[in-house]
């Protein structure tokens, strides 16, 4: 949601008619408390599952940017757990904002039509993460993770939230088996198969919290003030490793991943032992298998295939050590 940084174009995933400028003027007016006059609103350039764009209005207290996000019902097929807008928008109601961990402000959202709804958050400047000019952005939200998860860790389950549990890795282990009978022979994902029980049971024992769900490199904006996390609609209750995995997955820098895994266990509370090396490890590989099945309808990247593979055979041995 960065306007400075322009590389990930593309045109979402989800079709949802946007409202007339008279009504997202006043359903906008009614959001914010303010009279105000819309002076722009243009689409989003970046790749999204929903539709989204950026909306200038000036109100009584001076002119301010907004991100309106546009949705209708779940837009996941695979998992079940990419629960759309309207679950964003009760996520912002009863998890966010939180002391630990910057988010955008939420205004709230409104229905556009019978079935969709507009969240409207504020634009947040800055970059996606893995096209930072800020060397240490991807250590700062690792930190900030580990107090955001320990937090969670703390309180109670919060039960209007999507289960990261047993019947979530149970959907998953019919998209491996689709993934091992189409394109060629990945042995590393036969080998994760064949344990597959025992890396889900890994990721069920480590400390469960509120997890962000998707928390890829592109749902982070590095601003100058810190980092910023976006697209909620997946958040739920399960392993915090997962998170940790999906953000620190990749060609970063190893000495630097290093550093994040000690500062998010540092700032979780978390001991320095085996049990969340394992944990971490199985989540490494959970998060490899997943790139590998999102990649499997599309035109594939081949450094990014042959990178989760490898991620899933350095990892599987540490995680069944």
């Amino acid at each position: 949601m960065a306007e400075t940084d322009k590389r990930d174009r593309g045109s979402s995933a989800s079709h949802v008619a946007s409202p007339s400028d008279l009504q997202l003027e006043f359903e906008l007016t009614m959001l914010l408390g303010s009279e105000l006059t819309m002076r722009s609103r243009a689409a989003s350039i970046y790749r999204s599952t929903y539709p989204c764009e950026r909306v200038s209005v000036d109100t009584s207290s001076g002119p301010r940017e907004l991100w309106c996000k546009y949705g209708s019902g779940y837009s996941d097929q695979v998992s079940g757990h990419r629960r759309g807008v309207e679950y964003e928008a009760v996520i912002y109601r009863i998890v966010l904002p939180h002391p630990d961990l910057a988010t955008p402000r939420c205004y709230g959202a409104f229905e556009v039509s019978k079935g969709a709804s507009c969240l409207v958050l504020d634009f947040v400047e800055g970059y996606r993460s893995h096209h930072s000019p800020y060397p240490r952005g991807l250590l700062d939200i690792c930190r900030d993770l580990g107090s955001f998860h320990a937090a969670g860790m703390r309180g109670p389950r919060v039960p209007q939230l999507n289960a990261f549990d047993a019947t979530y890795f149970k959907r998953w282990a019919t998209q491996v088996d689709m993934l091992l009978r189409s394109g060629p022979p990945r042995p590393a994902v036969r080998r994760f198969e064949d344990s597959m029980e025992t890396v889900f049971d890994l990721m069920r024992r480590s400390p469960q919290t509120v997890i962000h769900g998707e928390l890829y490199p592109q749902n982070v904006i590095l601003t100058e003030t810190g980092p910023v996390v976006l697209d909620w609609e997946s958040a739920g209750w399960g392993p915090g490793v997962l998170d940790l995995a999906v953000l620190t997955q990749g060609s970063w820098d190893r000495d630097l991943v290093a550093d994040c895994e000690d500062a998010y266990r540092g700032n979780a509370g978390l001991p320095n032992g085996g049990t969340f090396r394992q944990g971490l490890a199985a989540a490494r590989v959970f998060a490899a298998v997943q790139l590998l099945v999102h990649l499997m309808d599309k035109e594939t990247n081949g450094s990014a295939e042959a990178q989760a593979i490898e991620e899933i055979a350095h990892n599987l041995p540490i995680a069944l050590s």
